[in-house]
């Protein structure tokens, strides 16, 4: 009892420790952009871990640890199935295993400095790190100085606790120490770093064929819960833009259902027809080149794949050629190196030359002119072949197809949409004119939701709907496959599109950050046209390129907002009927307070789960013991009763050599610098029991034992061992279960 005890004391006092270690390895892994974390479900975790490497310490199976670790680990995964619990519970089992390797004796003495030291330089890495992993980082390096110091460190935690603790209290300043030489080294050390993640990353993405090494880009679009940041770059494109902001499409897709987006629409060869509706319409209303500058351009880049890994051919919107090898897309997955060319054409869909293009042809269908007439057009306008776009045998076959008009029907099911959503887009383009007005208006009308990456729709029954009438709140998936949803029931074609909006910059790195859904509306006279419904990106009206025409070198040149043509629609929308009003203050304080409930309620029901499948794994195992044991002959179950029984005879010598070890030790400590003789105590020299690796025979054990009835009892148990192993005695039942219960104490 009083071994029990001391185990239980030493743990509780080691408790700080693995809460200092567990805190700062949360932060490290949030900061490096890993994973996604939860510091509450890494502590319910990390407990469970350390509960259980308890009890089989307490049980003297300490090497069972591990194994039912990862049990328990491959348990809880398939039992809760969702990935943010998943990253959650694998992080805590490697801080888990990690705690072992750390406290493994031969090396805890020196380990935690390390640890500590470790954590620290990492932790100068960061641009910022909270107060809470410093001060935990602080006390390991404590801790790891105090156990370098002394063997017996735990029992010295309570003045590592209470520094921890009134620093804590202590307020820091706003602005941090200024450590410019130490920034510079680390500044250079982080960039390294980096790049050997990246590069690890990627490596084992492509060994294990896992899709892409980041949170970014994705080759799916099906609903997800939370969503995270990571700042890695997936792409190199190369050129200049007119627009601040670019578009990068990677796949499109037409079905929509509880569980996001599907029927994905591979890369074809009919990419560019977008252009043929574009540039007949064009030639149609007249626009001349000056025009046609002032909301159009054509530009060329190359690509080229940085971290990322995927069948997707990543490339502008409004594409008009692409390297012929990729015009039906890829077959499997390219990764880092990857390149291609292309040319496409940029369009300032805010300009008020484009609005007034749109306008003259609205009532009237575009009409299809002859290869050669368009030809001389673009080739006067843009100052390029058009057979370098399409060839003239590609160009009729898209007339034939956009004249029929049965593309459009896959872009107009609308089966997922509810009866009150069909509802709300009639009230929201109500006195719309055109097909590009209705989507303006649905475009200004979901830019008044609340941007939040922290919900999880998943399991919704229609989470358009919950996002739109019941939460109110969502990302970009949400916006998006509720403005694809509105569009198609004002009767407006319409796709939903995985890719990048990057923001144009001299490197031409593209994010891995900057991932992003967006709906495409196919516009009269304009093909496939960007909206943009997400709040927290910027709209056309904000990356408007100012460009005027102008009738001569000294007109005064007009930003696009001065015509007013789109003020209507950047306006706040007018209130709708059926949409709830905003929440007030105080009811949203309230409802914070129920959701912060219910995530204590979710915690709470966790943490009991993973207590029971512990509890019942250990039971499964006890029992799976006690059936093999009951497999056994009677022979094998005295053999194994009796290893048993010197088992615990060891264990026990051995704890009774550390103590006196430890006793001496002490006593050396006390009168050091004199003999044990000079200090009064000769003759106290350690008493230590033999080793247990050095005993012959069983009989020797019975040395060990000064209780004259303890000792006959155990004396008759081996008499009745060695009669049934040597002459041949068939063991009774009786005693089987006697040595099996047999319990011995020095």
């Amino acid at each position: 009892m009083s071994d029990v005890r001391n185990k239980l004391i030493k743990y509780a006092v080691h408790l700080p420790v693995i809460l200092a270690f567990i805190t700062a390895f949360y932060f490290l892994a949030v900061n490096l952009r890993i994973w996604s974390l939860s510091l509450a479900f890494l502590y319910s975790y990390a407990f469970v871990y350390q509960g259980l490497n308890l009890i089989f310490e307490l049980m003297d199976r300490k090497k069972l640890a591990v194994i039912t670790g990862s049990g328990i680990t491959l348990v809880l995964i398939v039992m809760f199935r969702d990935m943010v619990l998943t990253e959650n519970i694998l992080i805590a089992f490697v801080a888990f295993l990690l705690l072992l390797i750390i406290e493994h004796p031969g090396i805890s003495r020196f380990s935690w400095i390390v640890v500590g030291a470790a954590l620290c330089v990492s932790s100068l890495m960061l641009y910022e790190i909270p107060k809470l992993a410093a001060v935990s980082i602080v006390m390991l390096l404590l801790y790891g100085l105090s156990k370098l110091i002394c063997r017996e460190a735990e029992y010295y935690m309570g003045v590592v606790l209470l520094i921890g603790i009134i620093t804590l209290i202590i307020p820091a300043k706003d602005e941090p120490i200024e450590w410019a030489l130490v920034k510079k080294v680390v500044a250079a050390a982080d960039t390294g770093l980096d790049k050997s993640l990246d590069e690890i990353t990627y490596f084992f993405d492509v060994v294990f064929n896992a899709g892409t090494s980041f949170a970014g880009y994705s080759d799916n679009a099906r609903l997800r819960g939370k969503m995270t940041d990571s700042p890695s770059v997936e792409l190199i494109m190369s050129g200049k833009s007119e627009s601040k902001m670019m578009y990068l499409e990677g796949g499109y897709y037409n079905g929509v259902d509880s569980g996001g987006l599907n029927d994905k629409e591979k890369m074809s060869s009919n990419y560019n027809y977008w252009f043929v509706e574009f540039i007949n319409g064009m030639y149609q209303a007249g626009v001349d080149e000056k025009t046609a500058a002032c909301y159009s351009s054509i530009k060329s880049s190359e690509i080229l794949y940085r971290y990322m890994r995927t069948a997707d051919v990543i490339r502008p919107n409004n594409l008009l050629w692409i390297d012929p090898e990729l015009k039906n897309g890829l077959d499997k997955k390219k990764g880092k190196g990857f390149r291609y060319n292309v040319r496409y054409m940029q369009v300032d869909y805010a300009s008020p030359y484009l609005r007034e293009y749109v306008d003259s042809i609205k009532d009237s269908e575009v009409k299809y002119h002859s290869y050669s007439e368009i030809s001389e057009y673009v080739k006067e306008v843009y100052k390029v072949n058009l057979k370098d776009t399409i060839r003239e045998d590609e160009y009729n076959q898209a007339v034939d197809i956009m004249s029929s008009g049965e593309w459009k029907d896959k872009y107009l099911d609308n089966s997922f949409a509810s009866d009150r959503l069909k509802e709300l887009t009639a009230q929201v383009t109500e006195g719309a004119e055109t097909d590009f007005e209705k989507a303006k208006k649905i475009e200004s009308f979901l830019r008044q939701y609340t941007y939040d990456t922290n919900i999880d729709l998943r399991g919704s029954d229609n989470y358009v709907d919950e996002f739109l009438f019941v939460t109110q709140k969502g990302y970009c998936v949400h916006y998006a496959s509720a403005m694809l949803l509105m569009l198609r029931s004002a009767g407006i074609p319409a796709r939903y599109v995985n890719g990048f909006m990057h923001e144009v910059n001299e490197s031409g790195s593209v994010m891995s950050s900057e991932a992003h859904a967006w709906p495409e509306a196919y516009i009269k006279g304009l093909g496939w046209v960007i909206f943009e419904p997400t709040v927290v990106k910027v709209s056309a009206e904000d990356i408007a390129w100012g460009k005027v025409r102008k009738s001569s070198p000294d007109e005064t040149a007009q930003s696009p907002q001065d015509y007013g043509y789109y003020q209507e629609y950047m306006d706040e929308p007018e209130p709708i009927d059926n949409i709830p009003s905003p929440v007030p203050e105080e009811e949203e304080n309230t409802n914070n307070k129920k959701i912060d409930m219910d995530m204590l309620y979710q915690f709470g029901m966790y943490f009991l789960i993973m207590i029971g499948a512990v509890i019942l794994l250990i039971c499964l195992i006890k029992l799976g013991i006690y059936i093999h044991y009951l497999r056994l002959s009677p022979e094998d179950k005295v053999k194994l009763n009796i290893r048993n029984i010197c088992k615990r005879i060891d264990q026990q010598i051995e704890k009774k050599n550390a103590e006196k070890r430890a006793q001496e030790k002490k006593k050396k400590r006390k009168h050091k610098g004199y003999s044990v003789e000079e200090a009064g105590i000769k003759g106290a020299q350690v008493i230590t029991f033999a080793n247990p690796k050095e005993i012959e025979s069983i009989f020797d054990y019975l040395t060990f034992i000064h209780d004259a009835d303890k000792k006959k009892e155990l004396k008759s148990i081996f008499d009745t061992y060695y009669r049934m192993r040597f002459r041949g005695d068939i063991p009774e039942k009786d005693y089987i279960e006697r040595i099996r219960k047999y319990k011995i104490t020095l």
